[in-house]
Order: C-alpha cells, then structure tokens, then sequence
C-alpha cells in the first residue's frame, strides 16, 4: 500500500456551516482527510464523508489537545497539515506548501494564520489594503504564527487543555523549525455568532478549571482575559488580567489587553499609564500609542502631545503604513488638511496598493463617487452592528452620510458619538459646520465654543467661530477668534485676509460713533 504523503487532521463539531469551504480548499492538496468528531448533531459527518475523510468519534473530555492527539493516531501521510473547520486554504498557495514538504533537513513549519475582524482593538490589526474575496466582508485581521504544517512523528503531540499547541513539544525535542509565509485563512470570529459566543464560554470553563490547579498561570490569565473582554465583559477581564499583570509586569500582552480593559471601564488615567510603560519597555509598540492617543482626545489633551505619540511611533516604525493613515486620520479631524494629506501619500509609498489611504486622498479632493460612498455607509454600518459603542464608527458613518447628502441623518450620527464621548473633537466640529451651513449661527457659535474648551489649538475651529461671530455681530470677539487662529497658524492668507475685514468693520463702527 502506497503511503500518503500528506494527510490533512482535523477535529470537528457542529460545524456543517464551515466545514465544506474548507475541505474543498485543501482537496487538491492533501492525500487523505482524517475528521475526528466530539459530538456533531448536523451534517458534519455527512460532509466530511462527501469529501472523502474517514471520521472517527471522540467523547469530548474538555481538552483540545487529547482531541487533537487523538486526530494525529490515524495520519497515515509523511506530513501532517492541521486546519481547523472554520479556516482555508488558497489555492494558490498549494504549490508552496508542496515545496516545503520536499525539505530534507526541517521537521515543521509555522504558517501564518489570518484571523479576520471586522472591528478590533488589537494592537496588531491590520487594516486589509483591498478587499478580496477571501475576507468575507472584513476590514483587517491579526496575524499568528503557528505551527500546522509537521512531519509524521508518533512522539510528537500537542500540549495545553484550550489554545493548544504543537510547538511546544517539537521545541522540546530539538526539532528544526521555520516560519513561512504561507497563510491560512481563519473566520472564526465572524461566522456564526452563536456558536463563536459557545466556543468563547467553553474556553472560560477549560481555563477556570485549569486556574483550581494552576492559580498562577499567567498564559491561562491572559487567554482568559482576552475572551472575557471579546464578550464585552470588562470587569471580568480587568481582574484575571490584573492578575496576569501582577505576576508578569513585563508581559507586554497582558499589560495591553489590561489597558483596554481599563479604558472600557471609563478609568482612563490607569490605562494611561499602562500604555506609557508598554511604550517604555517596547517602543516599537503601535498599538500602545494609537490607544494613548485615543485617550489623550476623550480627556480633552491637546493636539500637540498626540501629535507627537505619532511622530514618536513613526520614528520606531517607519514603514508601518498602517500607522501613517491612523496620524492622517487624526490630523484630518483636526482640519489639518495638508499635513494629513502628507501622510496619506507616505502610507501609498510605502504600500502603493493600500486602499484606505487612497480613499482619503479621493475624499480630500473630492474623487470619491456615490457609489463609493455607499459601499462604505454599509461597511461602516456593518461594523456598528457588532461594535455599538465605538463612537469613531459613528463619527465616520456621520461623515459618510453628509457626503451622500443625508445631513440629517448624518447629525444623529455625530450626536451618537457625542454621546460616547462628550469631547469628541470631531464630531462637535462638524456639527459646528453643519449649523453654519443650516443658518444657526447661535448654534454653531455654541458648538464652536465647546469644541475650544477640548481642542484650544485648534485654528481653524478658532476662525470658523470668528466668522460666525460676525454674523452674530459680536465684532470685536471675532477679531480675537480670528487673532487667535493666526497665533497658531502665523501667515495664513485667508486669516490674514478676514483679519483685515474686520479690522476694517470695527473702523467703521468707531467712526459712526
């Protein structure tokens, strides 16, 4: 009998929704389909069976690993590829993964698996450059290096009840390892809700029970941590979290994922403080000074100290394009057109396929279509079904709609973010502008002045106010809001110009008197 040289391992239940996209990802690729089932009440066998595996039952016992392990005993192949029912493989990466396999002297290889998120606070999001088919409607993912791809080894096992792993036991035993970047596509966290909520609980019972014998597992505290604030519990997750800080002060995802939990439970100055340390013991960590910026704005912190956390993250990390757009984004809100419009181009020549970027640029001179427009309402309100209270999704949907012309609408949506986070800067801006345009210059006076006491170095909120102020006909305010702007920016034209004019109005009122 011929021995097969690559034998696909897999444990399943209930997963008839997933399990068919995978198979026919990798059935041109693999030599046999082994299926180890824990349970399944739907069609999971019976698709596995149509696409040739052989099924073996498995009581589940709480430990992925044993299941995993008891996957492995029936691979008859020289290698091993392990993929989990809700991920895939593209096809045209088969080539590469039948390259390595003919290696002498590796005995595995990491792969990298895409974990795909409509919405994240990961420090390691990446927003995707273009959308392709294989994202399923999401706009970034987190990546992980994991081993998946190994040689047929009988000694060889997977360690750990949840989050289990086969690295750990190859290291162990000196074995020859290299990472690839071949990916493996992974939807867990956006099919199915249900069964992802079930997944997530059942990972809170595995790693409670291992807490009663190892109360001080810091890796457990941190999963556990992790999946309490992916349920949107935050007071859960601040404590097993601050567990896993204690013990580990040092441990940057602990200490991050801390921080978040923290922020959400509105204690803004701790998690302030956590980002800080991140950034001292790693300053290379994006993440820690995106979210310290968001922090710096819900607290009223000038511009200017956020303005430098960026400069500062792009020091360490120059070619991170990702983190060029969140500065232009944030430049942008503050009406510096220019500066993020530099930005915008560094992240294109960094990544020229970066569409994100090249959308803001189209916005910015007015290239963005309706049809533009709408495809991005429905990303945006897609991603406030699943993450209701981030009030940035809101102020970007607000913008979208005023684009398409739906100023009303557009105005709910900056008031619910206002809602979120009463100094918004963004928000009261352009709701200052919109009352501006709608007539209602007591309003936009008003909306101006509160957008001030957040934002005092904020220009062109400070000419804005100045010319509302004329129509209101408080003449010798708006010279001051108009010579403040200029204090900021000395030398602007159009400052400079309206400075004149009402320098020559409270002339004119002078000589009447």
């Amino acid at each position: 009998m011929k021995k097969h040289r690559l034998s696909l391992c897999m444990i399943v239940k209930n997963e008839e929704a997933n399990l068919d996209c995978c198979l026919k990802s990798v059935r041109t690729l693999v030599d046999e389909i082994i299926v180890v089932d824990t349970g399944s009440t739907d069609r999971s066998k019976e698709i596995a069976l149509s696409h040739g595996a052989t099924i073996h039952d498995f009581p589940w016992n709480n430990d992925f690993s044993s299941a995993r392990n008891e996957s492995l005993k029936y691979a008859t192949g020289e290698w091993i590829l392990v993929l989990d029912a809700d991920e895939v493989l593209d096809i045209n990466d088969h080539s590469s993964i039948r390259q390595l396999i003919d290696g002498k002297d590796v005995d595995a290889y990491r792969l990298v698996q895409r974990t795909y998120q409509k919405q994240s606070t990961s420090a390691d999001w990446i927003s995707l450059e273009e959308v392709t088919e294989l994202a399923r409607g999401c706009h970034g993912y987190i990546t992980s290096h994991l081993v998946r791809l190994f040689r047929n080894n009988e000694q060889i096992c997977f360690k750990g009840r949840v989050h289990e792993q086969v690295e750990i036991d190859l290291l162990s035993r000196n074995k020859q390892i290299v990472t690839t970047e071949i990916q493996i596509h992974h939807y867990g966290n956006i099919l199915d809700p249900d069964s992802l909520k079930r997944k997530q609980e059942l990972y809170l019972r595995i790693g409670y029970d291992k807490l009663k014998d190892q109360p001080f597992d810091n890796n457990t505290l941190c999963e556990l941590g992790v999946v309490h604030l992916e349920l949107g519990q935050a007071e859960e997750a601040e404590k097993v979290l601050r567990r896993s800080y204690e013990i580990s002060p040092s441990n940057i995802r602990a200490a991050f994922n801390f921080a978040i939990s923290l922020y959400r439970l509105s204690r803004m100055q701790e998690a302030s403080e956590i980002y800080e340390k991140i950034i001292e013991m790693d300053p290379t960590y994006t993440g820690a000074y995106n979210n310290l910026s968001q922090i710096l704005e819900r607290q009223s912190g000038t511009f200017d100290r956020r303005k430098r956390l960026f400069a500062e993250a792009i020091r360490h990390n120059p070619k991170r394009h990702t983190l060029r757009y969140n500065y232009g984004v944030n430049l942008e809100r503050e009406n510096l057109i220019d500066e993020a419009e530099e930005q915008y181009m560094a992240a294109l020549d960094i990544d020229p396929d970066f569409e994100l970027a090249r959308k803001r640029l189209e916005i910015l001179h007015g290239q963005e279509t309706v049809e533009d427009s709408v495809q991005s309402l429905n990303a945006l309100v897609a991603d406030l079904e699943n993450d209701p209270d981030n009030c940035e999704l809101h102020y970007e949907c607000g913008k979208t709609l005023e684009n398409l012309g739906q100023i009303d609408l557009a105005i709910e949506r900056f008031q619910d973010s206002l809602a979120l986070n009463p100094g918004h800067s963004g928000s009261l801006f352009q709701l200052a502008s919109t009352a501006w345009n709608q007539g209602l210059i007591d309003e936009c006076v008003s909306l101006y002045e509160e957008l001030l006491t957040v934002m005092p170095e904020h220009s062109q909120a400070h000419f804005n106010l100045g010319c509302a102020l004329v129509e209101q006909g408080n003449i010798a305010k708006a010279l001051n809001s108009v010579k403040n702007a200029l204090n900021i920016m000395p030398g602007n034209k159009k400052f400079l110009l309206k400075k004149n004019n009402i320098m020559k109005i409270l002339e004119k009122q002078e000589a009447r008197n």
